[in-house]
């Protein structure tokens, strides 16, 4: 067997210097497939052809243990005999997904409460994002919002922060997170580094040269096939692996993300028989950032819509007056690994769509500040200026005047 090869990225600069980062390829280009590989990316193209469009709608609990961010106190300069969370805690999440897989199109509403260090509990968080098969929109509860209730209220943050987005261009910075990755696996839409899920991309062939055979495995009393993704060499090393149930449509019932010789997050995932196939039903994602569990999802789904119909409607966001948005464009970049440069404008929507520019309250590079605004009393002055100099004038040459005929005329 060939030696793998490997491919030298340049993704960034730190500290003037190139970081390189190696990626070994599992298989050489034109060498032969692993015939078990041959099978398996055949039935994930197969996934890919099952469905134009579909609805998920998704629920359950998001779990994270007591203490888990305690190595975070001093950074954020918070109490050191406290832990944080002071206890496990526990909150309920759901969220709507809809894919339009035949124009690359997608609606995703979130109610996903979010941890918060300083105030020690869980805080409200809904998002929407709609992504036209162009340009991507966001929209999130602002703090103050009447509809949150008080125990979830988030702690106040700087008023001429973003509630909305507007996003064209590159979509890499809109990839879709780990933990949804279950549905899209669903789809045969499987991800590796080079190739990640991102809007517009919900479907892509997989490629023979990302992947290899590492071995088999038995996952709650089934064969599996385990499949790794290519290595990525840098300050660790990172790879992903897929344990395929291949009777099952090559099914992914587990995957591991390791980062170095240790497993970074674990989804377990159980599938059910539908009407096209099967497909995911429950899944049970497990973060181990620092080596430990650090947060723990399961979910489950509670309907599953096949072709949905959809209308171009589904894919739209319309903001209110008092929006804040955040307007950009991501740049395209050498290679996917590279982190896209931003340039946009922040404004606030005013009746009528009125935009009226604002600060970018992170100041940013590469958004443009507003221009200092202009009274229009100053341009009225200006034009008065010359008047006003010319009465002044009178004035001093009258009192002037005056002045010397008294003196002329009033006797000692």
């Amino acid at each position: 067997m060939k030696r793998p090869r490997r491919a030298i990225l340049c993704v960034g600069i730190l500290a003037n210097v190139p970081l390189l980062l190696l990626l070994d390829e599992p298989s050489a280009r034109g060498q032969a497939v692993d015939p078990q590989l041959e099978k398996i990316l055949a039935d994930w193209q197969k996934r890919q052809e099952w469905v134009k469009s579909i609805r998920y709608r998704v629920s359950g609990k998001y779990t994270i243990p007591k203490g888990v961010f305690n190595s975070q106190r001093r950074i954020l300069g918070l109490r050191i005999d406290k832990d944080y969370p002071s206890k496990d805690m526990s909150v309920d999440v759901k969220y709507t997904l809809l894919l339009d897989f035949e124009n690359g199109r997608h609606r995703f509403e979130r109610d996903e409460p979010q941890y918060f260090l300083d105030v020690d509990r869980f805080c409200a968080h809904r998002q929407t994002d709609v992504f036209n098969g162009s340009t991507m929109k966001q929209q999130w509860l602002k703090p103050n919002d009447p509809s949150i209730s008080p125990e979830m209220t988030p702690p106040p943050t700087n008023p001429d922060v973003p509630n909305a987005t507007i996003i064209s261009g590159n979509m890499k910075n809109n990839e879709f997170e780990l933990k949804y990755r279950p549905i899209f696996f669903g789809h045969g839409r499987v991800y590796t580094i080079m190739d990640p899920i991102i809007p517009g991309k919900l479907l892509t062939k997989p490629d023979p040269d990302y992947f290899s055979v590492h071995g088999n495995a038995v996952h709650e009393g089934r064969n599996c096939v385990i499949v790794r993704t290519q290595t990525l060499r840098g300050y660790k090393t990172s790879f992903t692996e897929y344990w395929v149930d291949i009777e099952r449509t090559s099914a992914i019932v587990r995957t591991i993300g390791f980062s170095g010789d240790k497993p970074g997050s674990v989804i377990n995932i159980q599938y059910k028989k539908t009407s096209v196939g099967w497909m995911p039903d429950r899944w049970k994602y497990m973060a181990y950032p620092e080596g430990k569990v650090a947060r723990i999802e399961d979910m489950h789904v509670v309907e599953m819509t096949i072709d949905p119909h959809v209308s171009d409607s589904d894919f739209q966001l319309v903001f209110e007056p008092g929006t804040i948005v955040e307007e950009r464009k991501d740049e395209g970049t050498p290679n996917i690994l590279v982190t896209p440069k931003s340039t946009g404008r922040v404004y606030r929507l005013e009746e009528a769509n009125k935009q009226v520019d604002i600060p970018d309250a992170y100041g940013r590079k590469g958004f443009r500040s507003p221009s200092p605004a202009v009274s229009r009393h100053l341009f009225i002055w200006i034009g008065l200026l010359p008047l006003v100099l010319c009465c002044i004038a009178i004035w001093v040459y009258w009192r002037k005047k005056h002045y010397s005929f008294i003196s002329r005329n009033v006797r000692p």
